[in-house]
């Protein structure tokens, strides 16, 4: 899986000098994650709450336009997860993930350089590491969640001369606990708010 990622990234910038409508550029912000599934566990039992977790996201994107329409994808490092507070004990599980999403586009222009553009589409991750608690997440011998994540992407960027800052949010649909946890455990999903700055050449 990380050969197929990586062999992407390659493929992404190959494409960069062969057609001068597909820029590439760098993005990096903050995350503020949380996982369905904790609260709703935890109420079952003690009545626990689920703040958000704070992270960060890193990497190179790609954008074809064609006309006002285009194709954004990339790929990125991203660390997310989610927080549980039950009283005065707090624990926390910190999943990282290689992301990639493809995501449609609309840039429409504000002029003097100005533009707006909002974002949809489809994300998929893999899942390199992290704990919950003291386990490992993607170890056998640990919490072993699935390493796989999908789900949908969504974003609004205001752009100017090149520069990006946007806000974007990761609605994950992929089961991310396995199927043989305990009874009365939900499933957990992964959400994500970002919050990001970057530059396309």
């Amino acid at each position: 899986m990380k050969k197929i990622f990586f062999m992407m990234a390659l493929a992404i910038v190959g494409l960069a000098s062969a057609n001068a409508q597909l820029k590439i550029g760098v993005k990096a912000g903050l995350n503020a994650s949380t996982i369905s599934g904790l609260k709703e566990t935890l109420d079952d039992v003690n009545n626990g709450s689920v703040p958000y977790k704070a992270g960060f996201h890193a990497g190179v994107n790609a954008r074809y336009l064609f006309g006002g329409l285009g194709v954004e994808t990339g790929l990125f490092y991203s660390q997310i997860g989610g927080r549980t507070k039950t009283g005065n004990i707090e624990y926390s599980s910190n999943p990282s993930y290689l992301q990639l999403p493809v995501q449609l586009l609309y840039k429409l222009d504000l002029g003097l350089g100005l533009a707006i553009v909002p974002l949809a589409g489809l994300y998929a991750a893999y899942g390199l590491g992290g704990k919950s608690g003291e386990s490992l997440l993607f170890d056998k011998d640990g919490v072993n969640w699935n390493r796989l994540d999908f789900g949908l992407a969504f974003g609004l960027n205001v752009e100017h001369s090149g520069f990006t800052i946007g806000l974007g949010y990761d609605l994950g649909l992929a089961r991310l606990n396995k199927e043989s946890m305990p009874s009365g455990i939900k499933d957990f999903k992964n959400g994500n708010i970002k919050v990001s700055v970057g530059y396309f050449f």
